[in-house]
């Protein structure tokens, strides 16, 4: 039996951020303010922000400007290679979110632009997103690392039924950077043990 092979519909970049960089990124996050960011949700009145803990289960790091401003240069620096493989111009890239996912936290498959009418503009605007894990995710329990979180996307292959995605995980290590359209579908799965830490940016 052949086994069908699709392309990857995500561009993996190996070490943008070395060990040492991640760790301090990790430990500036984990001793920042934090809060829930809002999910965009549509209404009768249009598309309004609010937390929903079932959809997202995660936290955003208020990290010094400095830090937020060498996240943002790293990942300009990846626009050309990132625009080639997305087929759009980047002139720009929106402040990074530095994300906590604790025991349970999660993110449910999404799109980070659905074009939705009377989405906020910033959301329009996204042509591509980058993700970069920031520490070690095992098999087992060990510190400085997390078990379960993991990042999966998903794609409608021509060749299955509709509404029959398939999904794939990304193989991610510490410090790669992961870029991919702003309408493909993907999520974080349910953190079981530790704590996940990552940074999103997103391509204008």
């Amino acid at each position: 039996m052949t086994v069908p092979t699709y392309p990857s519909p995500f561009l993996l970049i190996k070490s943008l951020f070395d060990a040492d960089l991640c760790a301090r990124l990790c430990g500036q996050m984990y001793q920042a303010r934090r809060e829930s960011p809002p999910v965009m949700k549509a209404s009768k009145m249009g598309v309004d922000g609010e937390v929903d803990l079932k959809m997202r289960d995660t936290q955003v790091a208020f990290v010094d400007r400095e830090t937020a401003k060498l996240a943002k240069d790293r990942f300009m620096a990846l626009a050309p290679r990132a625009a080639k493989f997305l087929n759009v111009t980047i002139h720009a890239c929106q402040d990074p979110q530095f994300l906590i996912y604790g025991p349970g936290g999660h993110y449910k498959p999404h799109l980070d632009n659905s074009g939705k009418p009377g989405s906020p503009d910033y959301v329009l605007r996204r042509r591509g997103s980058i993700i970069v894990p920031l520490n070690p995710r095992s098999a087992e329990p060990m510190p400085g690392c997390y078990t379960g979180g993991a990042l999966a996307v998903y794609i409608q292959p021509p060749d299955r039924p509709e509404n029959q995605k398939v999904r794939i995980e990304v193989p991610a290590d510490a410090g790669d950077a992961i870029v991919f359209a702003h309408d493909l579908l993907h999520g974080v799965e349910p953190v079981t043990d530790g704590i996940r830490y990552s940074l999103v940016g997103w391509y204008e």
